[in-house]
């Protein structure tokens, strides 16, 4: 499960329930240059986890089938070396808090700006994370 090589674009898994918001991101990050891949759940998101590990993830919490918690707390659970950047895209009150329980990196609220998402999403991609999964917690 490697991550994306310094000649590949990165490789962003969008994980959301709304297909507006899977759309419209999917749009916006191809136009940076951006691999995208989608899941509408988390057991979706794990399928695609499984077969290429993405540089990060954009995450909603409230989801069916698997919400982003679930998600996240299997995503810990599987074997590998490096793991992808979390950053949670949610209209959940109180994410910032929730980025911790979600081992996330860091956190958008929806409805977001188009800049904020461009600026997070390429910080996440300038700073992947080396250490392996069962090692401490993920910084917020």
């Amino acid at each position: 499960m490697a991550l994306s090589t310094p000649m590949q674009p990165p490789d962003i898994l969008v994980v959301d329930d709304s297909q507006q918001i899977v759309e419209t991101v999917t749009q916006l990050l191809e136009e940076e240059g951006y691999l995208i891949r989608t899941a509408s759940n988390g057991r979706e998101a794990l399928h695609q986890v499984l077969e290429k590990m993405p540089d990060v993830i954009l995450l909603d919490l409230m989801m069916p089938l698997m919400d982003g918690w679930e998600f996240a707390a299997q995503l810990k659970e599987l074997p590998g070396g490096r793991e992808p950047r979390i950053l949670l895209l949610s209209a959940v009150r109180g994410l910032e808090l929730e980025a911790g329980g979600a081992r996330a990196d860091d956190w958008l609220g929806k409805p977001f700006a188009v800049e904020d998402l461009l600026q997070k999403v390429a910080h996440a991609v300038a700073t992947p994370r080396t250490h392996p999964q069962h090692q401490g917690v993920m910084e917020v």
